[in-house]
Order: C-alpha cells, then sequence, then structure tokens
C-alpha cells in the first residue's frame, strides 16, 4: 500500500496555524531566557508556562529567529483536542521542514476509524526518528516543534500520545510546549531525569530595567527610574500589562501623573488599562474590536460580515492593517497579512466587555453573522460553532445537511464524526438527514446490524416531511442502504436491484457517494438471481459515470466488479479489475480500495496456488493494519495464515491470528474476534490436539452468516472441514447441517467460487457416511466448476482424504489433466499411498512436455527442496544470490509452476527428484 501517494481528506488545514508570529519591533531581547532555551534543544522537552500574556509566544518566536536548528511552529486552539485534527497539524508542522514526512501516520488518519493512540504514537516515533539521518540535521542536530497555547487542549487523548512520544524520547524532535497551567505530562519524570527545560512566570517577569528600556522604545520618551519601578511593581513584571500601560502613555505628557493616577486605581488592574486604552478609541473602532473578539481568527471579508462594514474607505482589512501598526495587541498569522488573531487576553477581555455592553440577542446576531460568513466560505466546523453559540441549532443541522454530500463523496468520514459530534443528539434524531449520516459512517465501518433501528426511525420521520425533493432523495438514500442489506441478509436478488433501482432513480448525480452505493447493489442484485452477463454489463455502464465525478465512485463500483468475478470463478479476470482497482485507489487515495484490491489479487493468487505471490499481495494489507479498511485487513491476514500452514509452518500462521485477535479487540469487532477463534481450532486441528479444535467449533453451532460467502474465510466452509476431520459421528451430524445452511447461502448468492467448496465438502460428508458414489459425483462437479481458472486450493485445503477421492476420480476419467494438477499441488504427505504415474496418467506425459533441467538447476532444486534459503544455496554452491535467483525462475518455468512448494511437488510426482527427498 503505497502511503506516499494517499491524501489526506480528513478536513482542510488551516495554514496559518503553522506560521510562527512575528516578533515586534519594540522586541527587548532577553539573552539569559534565549541562552536557556539555546542550552536546552537537544532536551525532549522544553516547557514555557505562566499566565496569558507573560510573553511566551514571543519569547519563543524570538529565540527560534536566532536558533540554528530547523524548526516549526504549531497555534493550537480547542478544535485540536480532536486526536485526528491534533495530529494532522502536528505532522503538517513537521512537514514546513520535511515534506514527505510521516507518511505511514498521515495515512492512518484516513480511515473511517481512528487507531488506538498508542499505535498512532508507535508509528509516529519511528517516522520522526527516521528524519535522523535528513541532511537538515547535521551533527546530531534535532529540530524543534513549537506547540503553542497547549492549555486549550482538553480532553485526554492529545496527552496520552505526547506521553507515549515522551516515554521513548526522540533523538531528532524537541518539543517546545507553551501553556498556562501544567499539562497532564509525566513532568516530574522528566525533570528528574534532566530531560526537562523550565521556564515559569517569575523567569519570564520583567526586571525595572528591563521595563524601562521597553518604556521607552515603545513611548520615543524618557521614563523615569520611578515610574519604571513603580510600572514593574504594579504589573509584577507582566509584559501585557506594560503593554497597555504604553499605550495609554503614548498620550499624556505627564508619566508621573499617570503613574499616581494608575498606582490610585482600586480597579482590577486589566480591566482599568483595558477601560483606559478603548477610551482612547473612536466609536468605530471599539465597535470593530468588541464585535470581532467573538472570532478566533480574522480576516477582512469575515470582519465586514460580522459588522456591516460596506464603507470602501474603511474596510475589515483596512482595520486590522491599522490595528497591527498601532500594535493593538494583534497578532498576523501569514505573511500575506490577510488572518490575524487578537492576542488571547486581550481576546478574553474584549469578550468580556462585549458581554457588558451587548444584549444576549445582540452577540447571537454576531455569532450568526460569523456562521454564515463560515458556512458560504466552506469552514463547515466554524460554522456549526457559532451557530451554536447563536443558539440556532436549525442553523448548526442546515450547515451539516448542506456540506454532507460533498464530504462524503471526499470520503471525509473523520470529519463527518466530528461534526456529529458537535449537533447534540436529540437534534440528530429529529433530522432524518443526519440519521442517515449516521447510518452511512455505520456502513463504512461495516457494523451492518446497527443499522436497520436508524433506517426505521429515518422512516417515520421522512413521513412527516410530506411530498417534495428533498424528500424524494431522503428516500433514495434509504433505499440505497436498505438494498445493502437485503443482499448482505441474501433476501431476493429482485428485491435488491429494485430497491437500488429505485434508489438510482432518486439520488442526482451530485451524490455519488451513495449512488456509487446503490450501482453496486443493483448490480449485485442480479449476480443473486443468476444473471451474471446482466450484472457484468451493469457494472460496466456503472463505471461511464466516473467522468462525471472523479472521486470515489468508480471504487464501489470496481469493489463489485471484483466480487463478481471471484463468485464466477474467474481468476483471469479478477487479476485484471484488481489491477486496475489498485491503479485507481492509489492514485485517488482511497485506502479502503488499495486494501481490498490487494485482497482480490491475492486471493486470486492464493485460489491459483501461486502462493509467492499471495502472500506479497497479503503482506501488502497485513503489515499496515491500521490503515487498511478491518474487511480486507483481517481476510487478507486470514489468507496469510492459511498460505503458512500450506506451507507447514503452524508457528508463523498462529503468529498472524495473534495479531489478528489483538486487532479484533482493539477496534471492537466481534466478528473478526470469532473468526480468529475459528482459525485457532483449525490450528488446534492441525497439530492433533482434537480436543481443542472441538471445544472452539462448539461456539460456532448457531452460526449465522450475514455476508453472502463472499470472504476468503467462510466460516461455514472452515467450520465443515474441521468437523469432518473430527469424524465422530456427532461431527458428522454437525458438519452435514452446517454444509445444508452452506448450501442455501451458495444457491441463493449464485456463488459459484463458494459452490466448488460446497461439492468438495459434500463429497467428503457422502464419503465419510459411505456413500463413495455420491462422493465422487459431488467430487466431479466440484472438479468441472473449478478447471476452467485451475481453482487448485478449494482442494488442496482439504487435505489428504479428498487427495484420495481425485485420485480415484482421476482413474475413472479419461482425461483427467487438471485433476494430476490439482494433486500436484498437494504436499506430499497427504499423498503417501498414491500412484500418481498409474492414477493420472496425464502426470506421467507431462515429463515429455518440460524442458530438460541443466545440472546446476538440479542441484538448486534439491536444495530448494532441502528449504535452504537463496543466501544459503548461494554458499553452498559458491555463486552469488542473483543467479540462485535466476535459476530458481528458469525452474519454475520449466516445470510451469509459481513457487518452491509447487516446484518440488511436481518434480517429485514426475520422478525428477525422489519420493524420499526432505
Amino acid at each position: 500500500m503505497n502511503a506516499a501517494k494517499l491524501k489526506n481528506p480528513s478536513f482542510s488545514l488551516i495554514q496559518t496555524k503553522l506560521y510562527r508570529p512575528a516578533v515586534s519591533d519594540n522586541l527587548i531581547r532577553r539573552p539569559r531566557l534565549t541562552n536557556l532555551l539555546n542550552n536546552g534543544r537537544n532536551l525532549p522537552l522544553t516547557l514555557v508556562l505562566a499566565p496569558a500574556g507573560s510573553g511566551k509566544t514571543t519569547l519563543l518566536s524570538d529565540w527560534l529567529d536566532t536558533c540554528p536548528c530547523p524548526s516549526a511552529w504549531l497555534s493550537l486552539d480547542e478544535s485540536d483536542s480532536d486526536l485526528d485534527v491534533f495530529l494532522s497539524y502536528f505532522i503538517a508542522a513537521i512537514r514546513t521542514i520535511f515534506p514527505e514526512a510521516c507518511e505511514q501516520t498521515l495515512a492512518l488518519l484516513q480511515v473511517a476509524e481512528l487507531p488506538p493512540t498508542k499505535v498512532l504514537a508507535g508509528t509516529l516515533i519511528n517516522e520522526i526518528e527516521g528524519l535522523h539521518n535528513h541532511p537538515l540535521l547535521a551533527d546530531e542536530q534535532r529540530f524543534v516543534l513549537v506547540l503553542d497555547d497547549y492549555q486549550l487542549i482538553s480532553g485526554q487523548e492529545v496527552n496520552e500520545l505526547l506521553i507515549d512520544l515522551l516515554r521513548h524520547p526522540s533523538q531528532t524532535m524537541s518539543l517546545a510546549i507553551s501553556t498556562r497551567r501544567d499539562p497532564a505530562l509525566p513532568l516530574n519524570k522528566l525533570r528528574a531525569g534532566g530531560l526537562l527545560t523550565e521556564i515559569r512566570r517569575q523567569d519570564l517577569r520583567f526586571s525595572a530595567k528591563e521595563t524601562k528600556e521597553y518604556l521607552q522604545r515603545s513611548t520615543e520618551h524618557p521614563v523615569s527610574d520611578s515610574v519604571a519601578a513603580v510600572l514593574t511593581d504594579k504589573t509584577e513584571g507582566w509584559i501585557t500589562g506594560l503593554h497597555l500601560a504604553v499605550l495609554n502613555l503614548r498620550h499624556i505628557s505627564d508619566s508621573d501623573e499617570f503613574v499616581a493616577s494608575f498606582e490610585a486605581s482600586e480597579r482590577y488592574i486589566m480591566d482599568y488599562l483595558v477601560d483606559e486604552v478603548l477610551s482612547r478609541q473612536s466609536a468605530a473602532v471599539e465597535e470593530f474590536l468588541l464585535k470581532t473578539s467573538v472570532l478566533n481568527r480574522l480576516c477582512g471579508p469575515l470582519c465586514e460580515a460580522v459588522i456591516n462594514l460596506d464603507t470602501p474607505v474603511c474596510n475589515g482589512q483596512a482595520y486590522l492593517e491599522w490595528l497591527e501598526q498601532t500594535d493593538l495587541f494583534i497578532v498576523a498569522l501569514d505573511n500575506q497579512q490577510q488572518w490575524f488573531r487578537y492576542h488571547h487576553l486581550f481576546q478574553l477581555l474584549l469578550q468580556t466587555r462585549l458581554e457588558r455592553q451587548y444584549s444576549r440577542d445582540e452577540i447571537a446576531e454576531i455569532h450568526r453573522k460569523a456562521s454564515l460568513w463560515y458556512a458560504e466560505n466552506g469552514f463547515v466546523e466554524d460554522a456549526i460553532i457559532h451557530a451554536m453559540a447563536a443558539g440556532d441549532e436549525q442553523a448548526a443541522v442546515r450547515v451539516v445537511v448542506t456540506h454532507r454530500h460533498e464530504a462524503m463523496n471526499q470520503e471525509r468520514w473523520l470529519q463527518i464524526d466530528r461534526w456529529l459530534r458537535l449537533i447534540p443528539s436529540h437534534l440528530i434524531d429529529e433530522q432524518p438527514a443526519l440519521l442517515l449520516l449516521k447510518a452511512f459512517v455505520l456502513q463504512r465501518q461495516w457494523r451492518f446490524p446497527d443499522i436497520p433501528p436508524y433506517l426505521d426511525s429515518i422512516d417515520s420521520r421522512i413521513e412527516a416531511l410530506g411530498p417534495g425533493p428533498e424528500t424524494g432523495q431522503l428516500r433514495g438514500e434509504v433505499d440505497a442502504l436498505r438494498s445493502m442489506l437485503s443482499f448482505y441478509s441474501l433476501r431476493s436478488g429482485k428485491e435488491t436491484s429494485a430497491l437500488a433501482s429505485s434508489a438510482l432513480e432518486r439520488l442526482p448525480m451530485a451524490h455519488s457517494s451513495v449512488r456509487g452505493l446503490a450501482w453496486l447493489y443493483y448490480a449485485a442484485g442480479f449476480q443473486a438471481t443468476g444473471e451474471t452477463t446482466r450484472a457484468r454489463e451493469l457494472f460496466l455502464e456503472g463505471l461511464k459515470e466516473d467522468s462525471l465525478h472523479g472521486n470515489s465512485f468508480p471504487s464501489r463500483i470496481l469493489f463489485g466488479l471484483c466480487f463478481l468475478t471471484w463468485m464466477n470463478t474467474d481468476l483471469a479476470s479478477l487479476r485484471q479489475v484488481a489491477t486496475h482497482y489498485l491503479r485507481l485507489s492509489t492514485e485517488r487515495g482511497l485506502t479502503e480500495g488499495v486494501g481490498f484490491a490487494h485482497y482480490f489479487l491475492g486471493t486470486a493468487a492464493y485460489d491459483a496456488n501461486d502462493l509467492e505471490r499471495a502472500e506479497s499481495e497479503f503482506k501488502a494489507v497485513t503489515v499496515q493494519r491500521y490503515i487498511a479498511h478491518a474487511a480486507p485487513y483481517s481476510q487478507c491476514a486470514f489468507g496469510l495464515a492459511s498460505l503458512y500452514l500450506a506451507r507447514g509452518d503452524i508457528k508463523q500462521a498462529g503468529e498472524v491470528i495473534d495479531l489478528v485477535e489483538t486487532y479484533s479487540i482493539e477496534i471492537n469487532n466481534s466478528r473478526i474476534l470469532a473468526e480468529t477463534n475459528l482459525f485457532r481450532a483449525l490450528l488446534a486441528l492441525k497439530q492433533g490436539q482434537y480436543a481443542e479444535a472441538r471445544h472452539r467449533t462448539a461456539a460456532f453451532d448457531d452460526i449465522t452468516q450475514s455476508v453472502p460467502a463472499v470472504m476468503l474465510l467462510n466460516q461455514e466452509v472452515v467450520l465443515a472441514s474441521i468437523l469432518l476431520n473430527l469424524a465422530t459421528p456427532a461431527d458428522l451430524r454437525k458438519a452435514a447441517a452446517v454444509i445444508l445452511r452452506l448450501r442455501d447461502l451458495v444457491e441463493r448468492a449464485s456463488n459459484t467460487r463458494r459452490m466448488i467448496d460446497l461439492l468438495a465438502l459434500q463429497a467428503l460428508l457422502a464419503d465419510a457416511q459411505g456413500n463413495r458414489a455420491a462422493a465422487l459425483l459431488s467430487l466431479g462437479q466440484a472438479v468441472d466448476l473449478a478447471e476452467p481458472s485451475s481453482v487448485l486450493r478449494a482442494f488442496v485445503d482439504l487435505g489428504s482424504k479428498i487427495a484420495s477421492l481425485l485420485a480415484e476420480l482421476g482413474r475413472q476419467r479419461s482425461n483427467s489433466g487438471f485433476i494430476g494438477q490439482i494433486l500436484q499441488a498437494f504436499p506430499p504427505a497427504d499423498t503417501q499411498g498414491i500412484d500418481l504415474i498409474h492414477t493420472v496418467p496425464e502426470v506421467a506425459n507431462q515429463a515429455n512436455l518440460i524442458e530438460p533441467l541443466t545440472n546446476r538447476e538440479m542441484e538448486v532444486l534439491e536444495m530448494l527442496a532441502q528449504r535452504l534459503t537463496a543466501k544459503e544455496i548461494a554458499g553452498d554452491l559458491f555463486i552469488s544470490e542473483r543467479t540462485v535467483k535466476r535459476h530458481t525462475a528458469n525452474i519454475y518455468q520449466k516445470l510451469g509452476v509459481h513457487s518452491r512448494q509447487q516446484a518440488v511437488a511436481s518434480a517429485t510426482y514426475l520422478g525428477i527428484l525422489d519420493n524420499t527427498t526432505p
């Protein structure tokens, strides 16, 4: 899975949060503090902690101006408390230095459900450490990442992420955090280990000397020592208090008089100074300051929207530029001077004044105007937040409803989940569109059993809306989901297609995500009724809509087309379609599609017994288990475990199942957990632990298959095969019931590939019941279905009992070449006692078609049979590994096989290798 080509679709990053605030021309350099920061830049954490307005941000920005190490900046706000948002910005900040950094972590943020924090942290740690040898980090240097205003982070997930980062300190990155309060991080442990640099309130206080220098530079007037001393004392060296004093001193001639007045004031110092500053502004400026204080970021058009500024000479941008020029507590957030913010403390003081001077209704109107502007300009979350602040819950709902299909079309499921969390649950319950959105989130998470209650609630609410275009579209979405549920519950294929057709008729082209779902099950319904040609035509027709959408729509269609070709046992077409599916999904950054495409390619290879190719495809997904969708990940893992079993490596198969089990618990997926238990029963059987195998299968007495036998690991097939191997009368009765249930599933889904499994299992059951003729009849039907695409593993995975039946079937048939091919794929242990040369004449005849192996190739083949690695073979024969691989490729070509195991088996059957070769 190529994460480098994956994009983060969760939301649009606000680039201004990544700009480091510029320092003022009147800045007083504070070398004692910057030296302290420089001395700690190779430690994991620097903490600058002090109340608002103490100069934390200014100090860090000034330090980075002269710091020789690469640096990045992230200005935090309340929305960054969501872990996926925080991590997206965290990575974006790092990428301002290293543009290709943290690709794997970024890919983890594109899934429908966020992986566990420890997984995210572990991936991030490894990727940050991977930057160690980057040319920008010469001489063991680290880069610095500043997290400004960390006190705005609420909740524990972000803290847990940083705790993990600090538990395993990077040698590449140093974090610098500015905050108003101690963060919930292991400060004592870091302090004790000498891994923490701290600058606190007392360190940031201005001395009388620094105060005097600052006042004189800012006012361009001489300031007496006594004035500086009094202001230092009264403000306790607090730079924001000093700055407010400067704004007042600029307008008076007698600084001693100001200080006396200030000294005599009984009001709280901050309130007093803000009152003094605002009293010197015009009414228009004061209105601008107060009304825009509700905004966390400011730009000209946004300010105009909330204040109704329409004078061409005095527009929002002009106000912002004037405020910056007068140094009135405003900070530029970008180099283009388009976005600004107020100093946080000044903003709080302005908001306090706003609440005193304006009524609740007037303040609500300001929020309402802000919400409208944000919504019109695509800032959906800001629009929701301000609509809720205005008390206009319905406006917040309208924002989500208006933008939901755009987000769905772009697969922005984590963002959709955040939107829904901003809306009170009682509003969601009242709105069919929001209930539908929740249902689609469940659908993307494959939590199908949880969907019907939502659809029932939606139906009743749609009825209350009455007729109209909106009602029709909502019904179309409901029909799309019901068509999916109809297919997976194996109701009538005609019902599935009818519901999907209704959805397509009602849904506009712009709703491409839902249309893709509907089109998928429109065609699948025809497949379920046995109209395979029509289903394929519909899938191909659906691909034509791609030109109208250009996003994830064709991914749904290709997903369905892959399943169709697999169910029809057309492995060549499956490889072709899945290859196209992989290319398209990779180009468009569709992680779910990438995972499923690899799954289909791996399944095609596994069925054909090309275990090396299957391993490559399955591993492409399993190595990225938290990036891939749960369905392809679990199935690729089961496929990987199956091929390890095919190689006789029970230990490695068990290790894969351990990982799947842990994963299923982490994501709370009971279905995958149940499947791991079933696979453990298979592992127990392979090790001769029959009691353990029987115990684990007991949990599946009441098995119900909610997916119509379309996955590689099918519960009925695995359960029946285990029971047939246990073979007590009770086990055989259970096996017969499972096979009967499987037949019903397969016939209703028109699934030819699974029919092969069914017929092979029926053959084993009939043989176990003493009905050899019925067994050979069922097996013959299975072989006939498997032969056109050379499906081998359906038989090989059933072991020695089916091999014996195949041999007998081969003796009865005049043309048994394919049976010979199947038998060659079995490991030698499963065909002991079978005289393949006389049982299946075509096996012997194939020897005449093989180009003779050279002496060197024979040596390599014998060593392959001894399970030596390429490196070991190269050492024994005194040749290079590259030469060994060339000889191996030649051997495969001459024997017409794809793997080491196949080569050894084929050579043994053909008499090229001695049957006693280990």
